[in-house]
């Protein structure tokens, strides 16, 4: 009996090892970022990539300036992935309610999560937005009206995953988050030459691999002098080609920007990135309560490995005493 049941544990090991090799299929990391870029899969079908460039950066500097950079890959096709959008509040004001995406993360159970759509900023603890959005069907926002957000990232009832660049509302959406600039078009970088796309800030983006069907989402912090500056979105829309990415669009920034894993104590809430919402070089900041998510539920992979922490830098020496 003891034996049996030793065989049944092997063979259990052994095909889940099949379903992690044949479902962690992942990006080649571009050859300019290896020196730093690290990473780990989380979840099954789910990969982890963390660039960063602090003060120790190699010479010459890869990258122009100080960058810390999450990018997640995701197969939708893996066994156990599926998306779920913030759903709508119902008969309360406004379209949905605002928390924050750890929030989020553990009112539902998901395995991980960003921030969503921009938002009406005025209304206190709801909010509408200012796209399409869609929550497991259910259409909370209607397509963007007076230009704004027109663009938006589709995942379908079959989990295909789309980039639209117009305001309508796709056959077969199952779940949809909108943004402002689309950055990339069938591999063409179309970030517009604009204050925005220049200025350097935190950015929430994502983007479809039209090869693979894998959806990448990518959280760049910034704001922090000595730790990640920041990037222009149409660098964005460059890194995102580097990682075959062939179409994209930019999602709310700034202080918004947060990346949670459920990979805590017990899977809690975990904010992976640095959120700039009164953060310091030394520590990140806060979690910002913002209107709407995209999570994903993905298997835990038994062999996850987190990546250690990026160093900050020390805090300022206190001035002599006179």
């Amino acid at each position: 009996m003891a034996r049996r049941d030793a065989i049944t544990v092997l063979a259990w090991a052994y095909m889940a090892s099949l379903t992690l090799s044949s479902t962690c299929s992942a990006a080649t990391i571009p050859e300019h970022l290896a020196v730093i870029t690290q990473s780990t899969q989380p979840f099954v079908g789910v990969t982890y990539y963390r660039i960063a460039q602090g003060a120790d950066a190699p010479q010459p500097p890869v990258l122009p300036r100080e960058l810390v950079i999450h990018i997640v890959e995701i197969d939708p096709q893996a066994p156990g992935v599926s998306f779920f959008c913030s759903p709508g509040n119902g008969p309360q004001p406004d379209e949905y309610t605002r928390q924050t995406t750890s929030q989020f993360v553990d009112a539902f159970d998901l395995s991980l999560a960003i921030n969503g759509d921009f938002y009406t900023t005025d209304t206190g603890d709801t909010a509408n937005v200012h796209g399409l959005g869609v929550s497991d069907g259910d259409i909370v926002s209607p397509p963007a009206r007076r230009g704004v957000c027109r663009n938006s990232l589709v995942i379908l009832y079959n989990n295909e995953v789309q980039v639209i660049g117009s305001p309508t509302i796709p056959v077969g959406a199952r779940n949809v988050v909108s943004g402002n600039q689309l950055l990339l078009d069938d591999g063409r970088v179309v970030a517009p030459d604009d204050k925005y796309t220049r200025t350097l800030n935190p950015h929430t983006a994502a983007g479809v691999d039209a090869d693979t069907g894998h959806l990448f989402l990518l959280v760049v912090d910034g704001r922090q002098p000595d730790y990640s500056e920041g990037m222009r979105t149409d660098a964005i829309a460059e890194l995102l080609l580097a990682f075959g990415v062939e179409d994209a669009l930019n999602l709310d920034g700034g202080g918004s920007c947060t990346l949670v894993f459920a990979d805590g104590a017990d899977g809690a809430a975990r904010t992976v990135n640095s959120p700039s919402d009164k953060s310091t070089p030394q520590m990140p900041g806060r979690e910002r309560a913002v209107a709407n998510h995209l999570g994903v539920y993905a298997r835990p992979n038994p062999d996850y490995q987190p990546l250690p922490p990026v160093a900050r830098p020390p805090a300022p020496a206190a001035a002599p005493a006179h």
